[in-house]
C-alpha cells in the first residue's frame, strides 16, 4: 500500500489536520515541542493513523512521510514569495498548485522564524532537545578542560550576510496567499514535474 498516502486525498487531509494538532511534533518554540513525552504521545497518534493505509507504519515511516509534504510545502511557498518579490504586478503573483499547501499553512512561520533563513533541517529529524543540549555542553569543552569547566570563547566573528535569491523578511512572509490566476503557462512545466516528484516519494 505504499502508494496510498499520496493518492488518498481524503486520508491525506485527515492526516494533515491531525499533524496540526500536534504542536509536540512542529512547533518549535513551544514547551510541548520541548516535551518528550508529549513528543512521543504525538507521534504515537500519528502513527496509528498512518496505519490506516500503511498497516506497517513506525515513528521512522511517520517522519519521513511529513518530511515529504513539507519539502513540498517549501518549494511552493518559496515560489509565492519570489513573485511578490518580483513586484511586477498582481497578475504575476504565483498561485500555489499543490492540493495541500493551504491546509500546510499553519506551518508558515516554522519555515520563516528568522529573518532572512529558512528551517531548511527540518525538525522531525532533529536531535531530541536533551541530546542536543548534552552535545553542545561537550563541544564547548576543550580537549585539556576539566569536566564541568567550559574553555574560553572564541573571538565572534561577524555575522555572513545572506544574499542568496531567497532571502525573505517576516514581514514578506505575512502577505495572504489569494488564488489570483498566475500567468499562462507560467511555470506550468516545473509544477507539474514537481506535483509528480512529490507523489512518487509519498
Amino acid at each position: 500500500m505504499s502508494g496510498c498516502f499520496g493518492n488518498n486525498k481524503e486520508f491525506l487531509s485527515d492526516f494533515i489536520d491531525l499533524h496540526r494538532q500536534l504542536p509536540a511534533v512542529w512547533k518549535v518554540k513551544s514547551d510541548v515541542y520541548k516535551n518528550r513525552n508529549m513528543k512521543n504521545l504525538a507521534y504515537e497518534k500519528l502513527v496509528e493513523k498512518l496505519k490506516e493505509v500503511e498497516p506497517n507504519a513506525d515513528r521512522e515511516m511517520v517522519r519521513k512521510k511529513i518530511n515529504v509534504l513539507r519539502s513540498a510545502y517549501r518549494r511552493e511557498l518559496k515560489k509565492v514569495i519570489a513573485s511578490y518579490k518580483s513586484g511586477t504586478g498582481t497578475e504575476s503573483i504565483y498561485e500555489p498548485s499543490l492540493w495541500y499547501f493551504k491546509e500546510l499553512d499553519f506551518l508558515r512561520d516554522q519555515e520563516t522564524q528568522v529573518p532572512g533563513t529558512s528551517t531548511m533541517n527540518d525538525p522531525f529529524y532533529e536531535i531530541d532537545n536533551e541530546d542536543a543540549d548534552s552535545s553542545q555542553d561537550r563541544s564547548s569543552q576543550g580537549p585539556n578542560t576539566p569536566p564541568g569547566r567550559h574553555a574560553a570563547p572564541e573571538s565572534p566573528t561577524p555575522p555572513e550576510t545572506d544574499t542568496a535569491a531567497d532571502t525573505y523578511t517576516l514581514s514578506e512572509m505575512d502577505v495572504p496567499v489569494t488564488p489570483i490566476q498566475r500567468r499562462a503557462n507560467k511555470r506550468k512545466g516545473s509544477t507539474e514535474f514537481e506535483e509528480s516528484q512529490t507523489r512518487n516519494e509519498l
